[in-house]
């Protein structure tokens, strides 16, 4: 569930002990307010592992008890295929809480990412479970507020599961949270503005979070963004400004050589994909103002599935020339077969055309030379009429070798015509 880091050694009683019906194994993690532990079953009830978790006896106890069964209660709500489920609960014999969830057996998110390769799209994809869990809890007036990688594990099946309620707070209309343990728990690194400086929080909290964990995955380090010192009475202020997109950072990264956990390769094809809806995305979902970032995780996510389906996102320009690009690209190989049939279509007539064109040119060509066939022959026993010769009788033969003068003479230039008007006249012409 949390992965089986060494940790340092646990305190005495815990390891080998029995908590209820449960036989604790070994210690595999520890967080802001509590420990993990595997155990199992040790009624025979059944024997699958889970993961128990007990209270710090540490700090502001009352506060972190109160706190503790909050999220014992919030999670017994959240029944979701992609949230570890709460499976039992109960009190030790120093009288603190400890509850019950599913062992999820896997590696956190990046790590994930990183060891089976997935494919730009693919991170995408599976990013997009992360955020329809995360607006399950929403829906159940829960906003999360630790969302990161170490809080997401990918099971054996690819699914991710989301893990660790500790500091979820149930939406209600209250003053900000100004409790102390909560702002020592939170992981500032993926921290909101809003939450850093303690003021009220909202869904758009877990949307920030979301958008650094988004912008590790594909580019291998979070984004640029300031330093925020944590203390118990909350902090320093949040320089505003644009984001910086994230292939813009990407180039940076490749230009002076920032340490970055994907390969050169990667970073070159990532940067290409970026550019465009996705840096867009990301832009807004990291904006400082909790109002201009995505109104809900759901558009959030929705943005990103149209990008996955070539639609236009709600986070880019929506102008012409964007809309068709989209269009475009979602219908790649029906406009390619449009343009093929078009032409083969019109190709078809061209040829059809020329054939008709060409046949008709032959039947004139055809007309022409009998017409001039023709009018030779007549010609030619015209000139041998007794009325236009006199002298000796003509023979057929002398008539015959006065048109082949004549065809000599006239029709030298055309070897076609003067064939055919030689074979109409019965002689062998070579």
């Amino acid at each position: 569930m949390y992965g089986k880091e060494k940790i340092a050694p646990i305190e005495s009683g815990k390891v080998g002990d029995t908590l209820g019906s449960y036989y604790i194994r070994e210690k595999i993690g520890q967080g802001g307010m509590a420990e993990v532990y595997l155990a199992n079953r040790s009624d025979g009830v059944h024997g699958a592992d889970v993961a128990l978790k007990i209270i710090h006896c540490t700090g502001n106890q009352d506060r972190l008890i109160t706190r503790f069964h909050s999220e014992r209660n919030i999670l017994a709500n959240l029944k979701h295929p992609n949230i570890a489920q709460l499976l039992d609960g109960g009190t030790t014999e120093q009288g603190l809480p400890y509850f019950v969830m599913e062992y999820i057996a896997g590696e956190p998110i990046d790590k994930y990412c990183r060891s089976h390769q997935l494919s730009f799209d693919e991170i995408l994809a599976i990013f997009i479970k992360v955020c329809t869990a995360i607006e399950f809890a929403h829906q159940n007036l829960v906003i999360h507020r630790d969302i990161k990688p170490a809080n997401i594990v990918v099971n054996a099946k690819g699914e991710p599961m989301l893990l660790d309620f500790g500091i979820a707070k149930v939406l209600q209309p209250t003053p900000p949270d100004n409790d102390t343990s909560t702002m020592l728990a939170l992981t500032t690194d993926y921290a909101s503005p809003e939450q850093i400086l303690g003021a009220n929080l909202t869904t758009a909290t877990d949307v920030y979070s979301l958008g650094i964990l988004l912008y590790e995955l594909l580019c291998g380090v979070r984004p640029p963004r300031p330093q925020f010192r944590v203390s118990n009475s909350a902090l320093n202020s949040v320089d505003s400004g644009d984001n910086l997109a994230p292939s813009k950072f990407l180039e940076i990264i490749l230009k002076d050589g920032i340490p970055s956990r994907l390969d050169t390769n990667t970073l070159h094809e990532h940067r290409r994909k970026l550019k465009g809806d996705i840096d867009s995305i990301l832009v807004k979902a990291l904006e400082n103002s909790p109002e201009n970032r995505f109104v809900s995780v759901q558009d959030f996510s929705r943005d990103i599935d149209r990008h996955l389906r070539n639609l236009p996102v709600s986070a880019n320009n929506n102008t012409f020339i964007y809309r068709t690009s989209r269009f475009i690209r979602r219908n790649r190989l029906t406009i390619l077969l449009s343009v093929i049939a078009s032409t083969l279509f019109f190709s078809g007539i061209g040829i059809q055309q020329y054939r008709v064109v060409s046949e008709r040119d032959i039947a004139i060509q055809q007309r022409d030379k009998q017409q001039i066939t023709k009018d030779f022959l007549l010609s030619l026993f015209e000139s041998s009429h007794p009325e236009e010769f006199t002298g000796e009788q003509l023979t057929a033969k002398d008539i015959i070798d006065r048109g082949l003068a004549k065809i000599e003479h006239e029709f030298d230039s055309e070897p076609a015509l003067k064939a055919e008007i030689m074979t109409t006249m019965g002689v062998d012409y070579r």
